[in-house]
């Protein structure tokens, strides 16, 4: 994968999943989905802005939105905060270079839709 992502996350402002490229599955896609845009929607109510990054040991989580859709990355808290944060730029730029900006529209409500940005992942073509 990305030199620093280790998970990484494509969530629908709504709360809804549209991809996960995960080390190991661990928690429902759907409950962590809802969880980061109630997280979002509370930092964007309380803060007036919305989530960027946190941290929770042993990990550091950032948060990149664009165009109704949050891009959730993790990696280990260790990691240098800017290459992660380019890494997860790159991963953005991507998406957006294979999936129109109104994906929300054209999404087929599968997850299956976004195998090919696995492939892309997993290949190491976000170059």
């Amino acid at each position: 994968m990305l030199e620093t992502i280790e998970d990484l996350w494509i969530i629908l402002d709504t709360g809804i999943v549209l991809f996960t490229y995960l080390k190991e599955q661990e928690v429902n896609p759907d409950i962590f989905g809802a969880i980061v845009t109630v997280l979002d929607n509370f930092a964007e109510v309380t803060l007036k802005s919305g989530l960027e990054f946190f941290e929770i040991d042993p990990n550091i989580y950032i948060v990149i939105k664009r165009h109704h859709l949050i891009f959730f990355a993790t990696a280990p808290q260790k990691t240098n905060f800017d290459d992660l944060m380019a890494d997860l730029r790159m991963v953005v730029a991507k998406f957006f270079s294979i999936y129109p900006i109104d994906i929300k529209e054209k999404w087929n409500g599968t997850r299956n839709y976004f195998s090919d940005f696995r492939d892309k992942i997993e290949s190491k073509e976000l170059l």
